[in-house]
């Protein structure tokens, strides 16, 4: 048996639960081996080391173990997957600057950002194993493999979800009309 290390998200039902009080519940459900994360109401993070057969069942018993302590407990994405260069810095043990001088300096063969604003966002597995086989980085083997693994099933578990007719696509739609309107345009 491996330890794996990876992290959940997870919306509390109720959006100002404070997650606080599903600490002992998480606790005796199993989550024992997990740093648990709870700095804003409505939320609660999960940095689990799992000893498991695989990484799939690592993660499957981990957020049964969470949704089985927080009942309507919903999983917003497992991680490390969605990172910024200081991120990716911390993960790999090296400075800011240097993984920022790496990707700057990326040709048409390196990592595109899923994100680009003030904070450039990446998905690990990508840049990992593009500083691996093009910048000749020495990485982890089970961090790779972690990184790819909870990348394919966030991108699994977006897929699934039902298309919103909430807030969220009822603002789009406004803010589509506005910039359609003459007037704005």
């Amino acid at each position: 048996m491996k330890y794996y290390n990876f992290e959940l998200s997870f919306r509390l039902p109720g959006v100002n639960t404070n997650p606080e009080q599903y600490l002992d519940a998480l606790f005796e459900a199993g989550c024992d081996d997990a740093m648990i994360g709870i700095g804003r109401n409505g939320f609660i993070g999960a940095d689990f080391s799992r000893e498991s057969e695989s990484l799939e069942l690592a993660v499957e018993s981990a957020i049964k173990d969470i949704e089985s302590a927080i009942p309507g407990a919903v999983l917003i994405e497992a991680g490390p997957d969605l990172v910024g260069a200081s991120d990716i810095a911390a993960i790999l043990g090296c400075s800011r600057q240097n993984i920022r001088q790496h990707l700057t300096m990326a040709d048409e063969n390196g990592p595109i950002p899923v994100y680009q604003g003030k904070r450039d966002l990446w998905h690990l597995a990508e840049v990992l194993i593009w500083l691996r086989d093009a910048k000749g980085l020495k990485i982890e083997p089970e961090l790779i493999e972690v990184a790819a693994y909870v990348m394919t099933f966030n991108s699994n578990c977006q897929s699934k979800k039902p298309k919103s007719s909430g807030p969220g696509l009822i603002i789009y739609g406004q803010l589509q009309a506005f910039f359609t309107n003459p007037i704005h345009a």
